[in-house]
């Protein structure tokens, strides 16, 4: 993928697999996750604990997203926040003005749960951006392929939470 990227002037950005935020929140207030979201916990390169940790570290900060409205989805309807896929704002951004959006979105409980758990930073590049490079450059060949192993990420390692590339 990286020299695709290079071939075709294209910048190559490599970031970690999340959980989806619906599932972090819950996770966050103390639901049970649904078995296809602990599989992807289970698989995660950074494991949930020290995403959420991190982002604790930044929870004085704003939300990355605030500046994304709005969010349009598949079936016309206007999410809060283009990283929770089931809560809706409207039902369809045709009917709605733009500053109706923005006023619904200005204090919703979704933000405010998100917030007060520190998943508005949950993700934040920059804290990962270096361990991801790191762990590419050590464990993906000059080809682009990962190595022998396997790709899945079957053991913990003792460097907070960063799994191995390859088994």
């Amino acid at each position: 993928m990286r020299r695709f990227c290079e071939e075709h002037g294209f910048r190559f950005h490599p970031v970690v697999a999340l959980l989806f935020m619906d599932h972090a929140l819950d996770y966050c207030e103390g639901r049970e996750l649904a078995p296809e979201a602990q599989k992807t916990r289970e698989m995660m390169l950074i494991d949930l604990e020290t995403l959420i940790e991190n982002g604790r570290k930044d929870h004085a900060k704003k939300c990355l997203l605030n500046r994304v409205l709005p969010v349009i989805s598949w079936d016309m309807s206007v999410m809060p926040c283009c990283n929770y896929s089931y809560r809706k704002l409207a039902d369809n951004f045709l009917d709605v003005s733009l500053e109706e959006i923005i006023r619904m979105r200005s204090g919703h409980p979704l933000c405010v749960q998100c917030q007060a758990h520190s998943l508005h930073r949950y993700f934040n590049p920059e804290m990962y951006s270096a361990t991801v490079n790191e762990l590419l450059q050590d464990h993906i060949a000059p080809g682009g392929s990962c190595g022998t192993g396997s790709g899945r990420f079957p053991e913990k390692a003792g460097n907070g939470g960063v799994r191995s590339l390859i088994s």
